[in-house]
Parts: structure tokens; sequence; C-alpha cells
């Protein structure tokens, strides 16, 4: 019990910074979407882009209905994000989602009846808290066929992750990288309990009130995900009062291979 409870603190430790910035730019990218702020969605985008944070079914799909409801993008610009979303295998069934929804979107404004931009917004949040569902789904069968590989091919799967972009001499690339496979290998997303976000009401109008606290919200969010790696002794009794038994890990060789990982990160 205390190898295994060590072994979640350990994976914590390891996967802060990355699961902080997804969690950050999920709901900074809906809540511009929301807040109708193009340039901060297109900001938000590039800035993932710069910290090679790859689009995923998330991202992807709030993508593809910002096309619909952002008036200064050609609408028929959603159909090259499926695409895209085809090129990088998202999973089938996000892809019909939102595929059919837009067809249906098309088929209707040629009849002069396309839905709103307020209602086609709770399309969009539909879909959108779907694709988180998913997304952590996939994550744990992605554990857990980690699990059941060699643990000699799972150590060497992780080093090979992150010399790729070593190789090329940029080192904060190479550290996001073997972040993002432990991410990917150890841990699940952003789970549908943890968005706290209210219905959206058609044609209700965000306050600037409620606009203010939202972005003093993401700045703090921000400056959490950009803040240094706290010593290894701060780390893990911070940690330990977030303890969570649900997502426990079982095994001495994830706590190995972390602890080694979160060693190095100190050292360096």
């Amino acid at each position: 019990m205390v190898v295994a409870r060590n072994v979640q603190l350990a994976r914590r430790a390891a996967t802060r910074s990355v699961l902080k910035l997804k969690q950050t730019y999920y709901h900074r990218l809906w809540y511009a979407l929301t807040a109708r702020k193009w340039d901060e969605f297109e900001r938000l985008q590039r800035e993932m882009k710069i910290r090679n944070i790859n689009h995923d079914e998330v991202t992807y799909t709030l993508k593809a209905h910002q096309c619909i409801l952002n008036p200064h993008v050609s609408s028929m610009s959603s159909y090259m994000v499926i695409e895209e979303m085809k090129r990088a295998l998202v999973h089938p069934a996000v892809i019909r989602m939102n595929e059919q929804l837009i067809n249906s979107y098309f088929e209707l404004e040629e009849l002069k009846c396309q839905p709103p931009a307020p209602l086609w917004q709770n399309f969009a949040k539909a879909t959108w808290q779907t694709s988180l569902r998913l997304n952590r789904q996939r994550i744990q069968k992605l554990k857990q066929r980690l699990q059941q590989m060699d643990p000699e091919d799972v150590l060497k799967l992780g080093q090979e992750v992150g010399s790729i972009v070593a190789d090329n001499d940029i080192q904060d690339m190479a550290e996001l990288a073997h972040d993002e496979f432990l991410q990917d290998a150890f841990s699940a997303t952003l789970a549908m309990d943890e968005i706290h976000d209210e219905p959206i009401a058609i044609s209700q109008e965000i306050s600037h009130e409620e606009d203010s606290h939202r972005s003093q919200q993401l700045e703090q969010l921000e400056r959490d995900a950009d803040a240094q790696m706290l010593t290894e002794e701060e780390a893990f009794t911070e940690l330990d009062m977030e303890y969570d038994s649900e997502l426990e890990l079982e095994t001495d060789l994830e706590y190995l291979y972390l602890r080694k990982t979160r060693e190095n990160e100190l050292n360096d």
C-alpha cells in the first residue's frame, strides 16, 4: 500500500506540468470560444504549437466548431479540420459526430434555417465534453496496454520518445515529449467531473464581471503551470494532501521508473 501510494505521488510529480498545461488550454480555448474572443482563440492555438502540444480529439473538436461560430472565418474551413482529424487518426466516433453535425448545419443553411450561434454553442459543448470523456478512456486503455508490456520495452519506449527531439538539440521540447509519454502511459486526463461548467442558456451573454473572474482564474492556472518544479520533499508533501486513491497504481516497476525520472528532473 505504501509503495502504491508513493507511485501515485511520483507519477503526479512527474506529469504535473503537462497535465496543468493541457487542462489550462482545454478551458482557455473553450472560454475564448464562448466569449467570442477569436483573436485569443487563435493566439492560444499558436501558443500550443510553440510549446509542442499536439492537437487531440478535444482541441480538434473545439477548432472545428470555432469555424462555424467565428464570423471572420469561412464556415467551410470546418471540413479542413475534419480532414486533419482523419489524418491524425482521431477516433472514428468523434470524427463522425462532428462531421455529421457540420453536414446538418450546411444543409439547414441552404434552407436559411441554420441554428443561431448561441444554440450551436450548445452542440459544441456536447461534442467537447464527449471528446473529453473519450480522451480519458483512450489514455486509460493505453496505460493498461503499457502495464502488460515487458518492463524493458516500456523503459526503452520512454527513452526513445525523449531522444527523438533531443537529437535536434532542443532540450525543452525533449523534456516535454518525455513528460507527454509519461502522461499518456500512467495517467488519465481531465475528467468530466473536473470541468466545473454550467449549461449554456440560449442567447445568454457573458457578463463583464463573469468574464473578468474567468480571466483571473485562467491566469492563476497558467502561473501554476509555468511554475518551477518543487523540491522532492516539498512535492511529495503537497501531493500527499491531494492523494486520490481512485488512480492508485499497483506495480513496483512503475514506481521505480517514475521515481528515477523524478530524481533526474530534480538533479537537472
